[in-house]
């Protein structure tokens, strides 16, 4: 066969060479769309840790709310109960007031219901006699 011959023969080479390119190339594409797969996965599971920490973060503000209008009850409860105690003590010391004035005017207590005994002066005191 002369060199003329060998020329004429199709060369598979080219062919090859094509479809190595081809591979590379469709490599290169599947690698892309895998990257942008991997990406909106993470995106998606971002967007979900996300989405449990805002709610975690509302339960937690719902439970300081919640503390707080506990709190604010108890301390309306503490005032009402210091003025009723503050209501009591006054109502104690008018009732003392008022014992103490009517003993004071008449001689008499109100736990024996005796009439004081009350000296004319201090001789009769010392002497037992009483006007």
């Amino acid at each position: 066969m002369s060199a003329a011959g060998i020329c004429r023969i199709p060369s598979v080479a080219p062919t090859v060479v094509a479809a190595i390119l081809i591979t590379i190339v469709m490599t290169a594409a599947i690698a892309v769309v895998v990257a942008a797969a991997i990406a909106v996965v993470m995106t998606a599971a971002i967007a979900i840790v996300m989405t449990a920490t805002i709610a975690v973060v509302v339960a937690t503000a719902a439970t300081v709310v919640a503390t707080a209008a506990t709190v604010v009850a108890t301390a309306t409860a503490v005032i009402a109960a210091a003025t009723a105690v503050v209501a009591a003590a006054a109502a104690t010391a008018a009732v003392a007031a008022s014992a103490t004035g009517t003993t004071a005017a008449t001689g008499t207590t109100a736990a024996t219901g005796t009439t004081a005994v009350t000296p004319a002066s201090a001789e009769a005191a010392a002497a037992g006699i009483s006007r």
